[in-house]
């Protein structure tokens, strides 16, 4: 696994330790401690979605332009390979 994923999941997992520690602790009823969590997890949930899908297209558009350089290095090695093969006149 990369180490700029591994720093990225750590930082997730410490921030959510430290969220649900903070809420747990706090000073609130029950129910306005639930929705605090329901709020949180839905904020986070988002957040992650967003960033999983702003990885996701840069990603894909760097396989994309690896592939477009591979298939052009393969059409100059086809074209040479052409070049080199002599005519049957």
């Amino acid at each position: 696994m990369n180490t700029n994923v591994k720093i990225f999941f750590s930082f997730i997992l410490g921030a959510g330790a430290g969220v649900a520690y903070g809420i747990l602790t706090a000073p609130r009823s029950g129910k306005n401690t639930r929705k605090k969590i329901a709020k949180d997890v839905d904020a986070a949930r988002k957040s992650i979605e967003k960033t999983t899908s702003k990885k996701f297209d840069e990603t894909k558009e760097l396989i994309r332009s690896n592939a477009d350089k591979q298939i052009e290095k393969g059409k100059k090695a086809l074209d040479k390979i052409k070049e080199s093969i002599p005519s049957p006149n």
